[in-house]
């Protein structure tokens, strides 16, 4: 039988020691340091204790030396295991400057993901062979465990504001000249898009309302105008409907022909025509839809890592949030959307993309006079309203008012974290499945 061959895990004691020799040399390295490793990234346990010695001193106001160092590991009972005296004198006495140690930080943090890339597949390893798990929730719990390393990978979030500040000009300066907004998404609807200035990357952005209001709808006619007038890759995920009951829809809307006409067999030939001509251009665009229905967030960042690899991706409708599964069970639903909703969040930060999702509202706004939704009527977790950029309400005033007319209805933007808050019109063509651009008499 074949010996079984040990591997030493990837780590670097050279680089481990620079570093700790550097803070006892010059506590000013600590800063940026800091910003780039803790003390379970370094391997041995001595350096470990010696880095949580000196973080303790630094962070106490304490000035960094061997002394106040050792005495800090003789308070932690961490010192005799660590190598003592003696070895901080070694790793004060081989450093001439500290103007290195974010470099060598970066290679302890380095070696500290490929162990912990080892570990993960050792237990997916272990998992799928004991059979513990069904393939799908260790396939969610291996996404998670990779998604969360890839969010300590990313070092690039902090930046110095003079490297932001002559990229931001060039960008104001482009933007007088052409009067567009490359970086942001129309939705199609005028007056939508004077109050809101589009959607923009890294926004998460809700539409709420109750059902059978036309939230549906209303996210698909956008995904239409980006997708057929805008040219954008738009994928469209739906947990209620199927693939073909939004193809059925798009077409409808688009050749403006009767939905309820093209589902009897009844267009006549002038519809047909028209359903022929819109075919020809809704074929061209870039408009992907995924009807699977059980999802988790896991499912859904996985989705768009490989669409946005193999077919670039612009934009992300996902109807409705609260169908989503948890990967993660809950004490509770409400913790369970809480989570959901903050990871729909960072998935756009992630992926640099906008994210909108569709939501349930509450009763609570038929209780009241005015039957307005506000944010607290968001279902199910307050901390949607939180993690959403652009919170917007669809309102029919007709259905509470019989003077009303049926087909206006309102769009209320609720919240906007980089603009203006306000109401539009919009007009509702209930045959073709559309909405339309309120356009005053």
């Amino acid at each position: 039988m074949a010996e079984k061959i040990k591997r030493m895990p990837p780590h670097s004691e050279e680089a481990e020691q620079y570093v700790l020799g550097c803070l006892l040399l010059d506590s000013s390295a600590f800063e940026p340091v800091q910003k780039k490793i803790d003390s379970s990234m370094f391997y041995t346990l001595a350096n470990q204790n010696i880095y949580t010695a000196l973080q303790t001193v630094f962070m106490g106001g304490i000035p960094v030396d061997i002394i106040s160092v050792s005495e800090q590991m003789k308070k932690d009972n961490t010192f005799s295991d660590s190598g003592g005296m003696e070895y901080l004198n070694k790793l004060a006495s081989q450093i001439v400057s500290a103007s290195s140690a974010e470099y060598y930080a970066s290679i302890i943090f380095d070696k500290y993901i490929l162990r912990s890339l080892i570990s993960l597949s050792g237990e997916v390893f272990e998992e799928g062979y004991s059979d513990s798990k069904e393939a799908k929730e260790l396939l969610e719990y291996a996404q998670q465990k990779l998604f969360d390393l890839s969010e300590q990978a990313d070092t690039e979030g902090v930046k110095k504001i003079s490297d932001l500040i002559v990229h931001r000009l060039n960008y104001f300066r482009e933007l007088s000249k052409t009067k567009k907004m490359p970086l942001r998404i129309e939705t199609g609807f005028t007056d939508l898009d004077k109050l809101i200035l589009g959607f923009q990357p890294g926004d998460f952005i809700l539409i709420a309302a109750r059902p059978s209001v036309g939230k549906s709808t209303l996210a698909m006619n956008m995904a239409q105008n980006m997708a057929i007038r805008k040219g954008k890759n738009v994928l469209f995920l739906s947990l209620e409907m199927s693939n073909e009951q939004l193809t059925d829809r798009i077409i409808a809307s688009e050749a403006r022909v009767s939905n309820s006409k093209l589902q009897r067999g009844e267009a006549d030939q002038n519809e047909w025509a028209k359903v022929t001509a819109t075919a020809g251009v809704i074929h061209e665009s870039k408009i992907f839809l995924d009807d699977t229905s059980s999802i988790t967030v896991a499912d859904i960042r996985s989705k768009c890592r490989r669409f946005k690899s193999a077919e670039n991706l612009d934009i992300i409708f996902i109807d409705y949030l609260q169908l989503i599964g948890s990967a993660v069970k809950k004490e509770n639903r409400q913790q369970e959307v809480t989570e959901i909703s903050r990871q729909l969040k960072i998935l756009a930060k992630d992926m640099k993309i906008p994210v909108v999702a569709l939501s349930q509202l509450s009763r609570a706004s038929e209780q009241r006079s005015d039957h307005v939704p506000q944010l607290s009527d968001l279902r199910e977790s307050g901390a949607i309203e939180q993690d959403a950029d652009i919170v917007m309400f669809l309102y029919r005033p007709s259905q509470f008012d019989k003077a009303a007319s049926t087909h206006l209805v309102d769009l209320v933007v609720a919240k906007n974290r980089n603009g203006s808050i306000g109401k539009v019109k919009l007009v509702w063509q209930d045959q073709i499945v559309k909405f339309d651009s309120y356009k005053q008499e």
